[in-house]
């Protein structure tokens, strides 16, 4: 180092203008750290293997691609764990909570509007059968709603809840089956127990049952048709609605259609021992209506339960970007707009009981010679070219289609492949080929 103004004066000038250092962030110029500090925290930390490079190959020419691409593989890997990393921010409306107070009362004469399926998913009773079940969920439905006269549990076809679509089905029709029994009608004294189910829906007293024919609808998802039930409840003459769904996509649909629905609005975010109402009308005063008027199009360009969503980017995140940027509120207030053939247009029809649901065709779907639908595929590289050649196999006497990874990837294998003698290696020189029709043609003959 002594010699270092005489043997390499460009390098002690670098140094002397203070290059032996880096600033990784640049909003904290005295954040810095030694260069070599700096490759051990950014390069080596995201490339770094069990057992280094003996970890997975000890072939000089493994070795010295890892290190020739190691470069490029951190940047890769950087941004791979940027864009899956699970948003720190939480989804469940905690943010928006805090901007006002919890409702203190609801005005007498409110309406309760459940989540059929969440319900039923939180039944527990495995000892019991299907008829005390029944009678268990319209227990637990009658304490959700036992400040209101009116109770819509509405139901949707579209959760999990069993592996079977057609025993889903099966389940729900038996339980309002059983609901409308005299048995259990008798249990509802004084309460109205609306039930909205595939696209029929019941209206169910303690008398007798009927079908509602102005609460007939085709929509497919709870969360759009509660808001329709609430819009009937208000029309009825109910001086308030508590929607029961601890759930953001229902919150942000509350707050963009409070103004169509004639009566004060409440949320029940609360817990089975503690109930805690959320105010809709002071929230969307307290977020102002250019906000409240962007969130359809916010909710279904940051993804639903029809549509796909950014890896790591929650709503809270982009409700936020919009209460900052009128920009934003303008851009999602005209994506969500009513009418429009956007990707919100579905959402923003919740009030309408019959829907017109756009053709998937040209819309990541293709429609074969047969006229069936397929999924159009993607035709982009599946990863950059340094992480491919990476990949690897284990295959030990011979590489075959199904049995070997590379080739399963339609993949060539590489020099980290354990086998090198194999069929899939590379004619020409690089690496992480594609594999043609051509050589699956050949291998399959070959077997």
């Amino acid at each position: 180092m002594s010699c270092l103004p005489i043997d390499h004066p460009e390098v002690h000038q670098q140094f002397m203008h203070g290059g032996f250092s880096v600033q990784l962030g640049s909003q904290n110029p005295y954040g810095r750290i030694p260069v070599d500090q700096t490759i051990e925290e950014t390069v080596n930390r995201d490339t770094q293997t069990a057992g280094g490079t003996k970890g997975f190959s000890l072939k000089q020419a493994a070795v010295e691609m890892y290190y020739l691409t190691s470069g490029a593989i951190a940047m890769g890997t950087r941004q791979w764990r940027w864009d899956t990393e699970k948003d720190k921010q939480s989804c469940s409306g905690q943010g928006l909570e805090k901007q006002v107070l919890p409702a203190e009362t609801i005005p007498g004469l409110s309406a309760t509007i459940i989540d059929g399926m969440s319900l039923v998913q939180k039944m527990k009773g495995n000892d019991q059968t299907f008829s005390q079940r029944a009678a268990s969920a319209l227990t637990q439905i009658l304490h959700e709603g036992a400040r209101s006269q009116r109770i819509d549990v509405v139901f949707d076809q579209w959760r999990k809840f069993l592996s079977s679509s057609a025993n889903k089905a099966n389940l729900i029709r038996f339980l309002v089956a059983e609901w409308k029994t005299p048995k259990l009608r008798d249990r509802l004294s004084d309460k109205q127990l609306y039930v909205a189910s595939e696209e029929s829906c019941l209206h169910i007293t303690k008398d007798q049952w009927a079908e509602v024919a102005s609460l007939q609808s085709n929509q497919e998802e709870a969360d759009t048709r509660m808001i329709l039930n609430a819009a009937h409840a208000a029309e009825e003459g109910y001086s308030a609605v508590v929607v029961t769904a601890d759930d953001t996509d229902v919150l942000l649909l509350c707050l963009a259609f409070y103004a169509d629905i004639s009566c004060p609005l409440f949320q029940n975010c609360g817990t089975k021992n503690r109930v805690r109402y959320l105010d809709i009308t002071k929230l969307r005063q307290a977020l102002g209506d250019c906000v409240c008027n962007a969130v359809i199009g916010m909710y279904a360009y940051t993804g639903c339960d029809t549509l796909s969503a950014f890896a790591g980017r929650g709503k809270l995140r982009a409700l936020k970007l919009i209460m900052r940027s009128e920009h934003f509120q303008e851009v999602f207030r005209k994506l969500g707009h009513v009418g429009s053939s956007s990707l919100a247009s579905c959402h923003h029809a919740s009030l309408q009981e019959h829907l017109h649901i756009l053709s998937p065709v040209e819309h990541g779907w293709a429609r074969n010679d047969d006229g069936q639908l397929t999924v159009e595929w993607m035709r982009g590289s599946p990863a950059s070219e340094a992480v491919l050649q990476l990949l690897s196999c284990n295959c030990s006497h011979r590489c075959k289609l199904l049995e070997c990874q590379c080739m399963s990837s339609g993949l060539k294998c590489t020099n980290l492949c354990k086998l090198q003698t194999c069929d899939n290696q590379p004619q020409e020189e690089g690496l992480g080929m594609m594999i043609t029709a051509a050589d699956l043609t050949d291998s399959e003959t070959g077997d």
